[in-house]
């Protein structure tokens, strides 16, 4: 079984986004999506992959950010 707040854990409400990954999670957890990866989880014993689809959304929001400024500063 996994644990209830597997796609954004962290410190209740005061935790802060780290980019784009941490924002849809917050999404998908508000609208209760996240039951159908603890169900996913639960049928298959499989990872639902929660957690490697945030973190890799999380680096590409820091990419897009990182090539936006480099395009700003070629202006």
């Amino acid at each position: 079984m996994i644990e209830k707040n597997h796609i954004m854990s962290g410190p209740g409400p005061e935790r802060r986004d780290r980019g784009l990954g941490d924002a849809v999670a917050r999404v998908i957890e508000v609208v209760h999506l996240d039951v159908v990866a603890h169900a996913y989880t639960d049928l298959t014993g499989h990872d639902c992959g929660c957690g490697a689809r945030r973190e890799a959304l999380n680096r590409f929001g820091e990419k897009v950010k990182e090539n936006l400024a480099s395009l700003r500063r070629l202006r």
